[in-house]
């Protein structure tokens, strides 16, 4: 069933980007196979903002006026700014102009280094706005690891050699923009009950959006995947807790769809879950990783063992988060399934045929594992 979950979301509805129509009907294929399984699934739904590239613009006034086509880098600053364009190489320290960039706006390439080192360094230097020239033909979508304190926009090579043409003949005067938008989000949410002396609730959880323009087979069909195979061989089996089925929404755009979910609970309903168990990127390479709570993931690794399945406790995600880190910061013991290869996430390469259906079974038998023998989440009651 696994793979077939993940063929489907990364096939048939392909890029599911954050806040998007796709986005909707990957929530609704979710429900449509929990209802399957005979739950009763919902939408839990919320808005987000997201940085749009329809209205963010960026426009030379002089010598000649002229618009360039641009792409906001995800969690840019926003706001409409105006300056002289300055090229900066590679925002390498020793490119930047000797006096600084006060007032101006940066004409840097991709490449080398990061985007948030980058715009870090034009920031510091005094750059009120940064533009980002692909290194190779067209344009790209990138990402900050962190609010951006400019905006920030790319551009295709092309458009970049153009511009440079025109700062090497002269001073050209810009005016970069870049406006938020907002869009409907969701949860998926379904629940299997614990009996009569249940002791809380085991959250189960996996992003079904991706970045713009990317299949999302391993970030994040594959979660989804085990999410949802997890969901079909739990139905008729006795637990001493509840379970809640969680398709988080918008991941991408900061954990939106696992923040919202818990603002909405009482302090009540927060005390009662006792674990949240993550599944997120699990799909490529060789083996499995879990971090989080030393108690899971010990006992993770003791299963792993006992099944025969190699699977390595991680000290931490690489660059980013997932929506365990949500749970994590209200106290509530979170582990996150992982794969030890992240080199296609969030590219086009992300595809079917580098998700591995072993590594799918490995996960979904782990994690049978840890809640049927019930340890160590029972001395986890709340």
């Amino acid at each position: 069933m696994a793979l077939g979950v993940v063929a489907h979301l990364s096939q048939e509805l392909g890029p599911r980007a954050s806040g998007t129509e796709q986005e909707r009907k990957a929530a609704q294929y979710l429900v449509s196979q929990l209802e399957q399984f005979g739950y009763s699934a919902w939408l839990q739904e919320f808005t987000v903002t997201t940085l749009s590239p329809s209205t963010s613009s960026l426009t030379l006034e002089s010598p000649d006026a002229l618009s360039v086509g641009v792409a906001p880098l995800s969690r840019s600053s926003t706001g409409e700014v105006k300056g002289r364009l300055v090229p900066a190489g590679l925002a390498r320290p020793d490119e930047l102009p000797a006096e600084g960039l006060a007032g101006n706006i940066a004409l840097v390439e991709r490449g080398l280094i990061t985007f948030q080192e980058k715009v870090n360094r034009l920031a510091e230097a005094g750059a009120v706005g940064a533009v980002i020239y692909n290194n190779a033909p067209g344009n790209f979508r990138g990402t900050l690891r962190e609010a951006g304190a400019i905006p920030v926009v790319s551009i295709s090579q092309e458009d970049g050699a153009r511009i440079q043409e025109l700062v090497a003949a002269g001073t050209v005067e810009a005016v970069l923009t870049v406006n938020q938008e907002v869009h409907p989000s969701q949860n998926v949410i379904a629940e299997k009950p614990g009996g009569p002396d249940a002791i809380g609730v085991v959250v189960l959880g996996a992003h079904y959006d991706t970045v713009p323009d990317v299949p999302g087979a391993n970030d994040n069909a594959s979660g989804t995947a085990v999410l949802l195979t997890l969901a079909e061989q739990l139905q008729n089996q006795p637990l001493p807790f509840t379970v809640r089925f969680i398709g988080f929404g918008s991941e991408e755009l900061g954990l939106r769809g696992s923040r919202h979910y818990l603002d909405s609970l009482s302090e009540q309903q927060r005390r009662d879950i006792i674990a949240m168990l993550n599944f997120d990127s699990l799909g490529s390479g060789e083996s499995l990783g879990v971090l989080g709570d030393s108690e899971l993931v010990g006992r993770l690794v003791e299963i792993g063992k006992e099944k025969g399945i190699e699977v390595r406790s991680s000290s931490a995600l690489r660059g980013g988060s997932s929506d365990h880190a949500s749970f994590q910061r209200l106290g509530i013991p979170a582990v996150m399934f992982v794969s030890r290869d992240s080199s296609r996430i969030h590219t086009s390469d992300d595809t079917l045929e580098h998700v591995n259906a072993r590594l799918l079974g490995d996960a979904v038998r782990l994690a049978l594992g840890l809640l049927e023998s019930g340890e160590p989440l029972a001395g986890k009651s709340p």
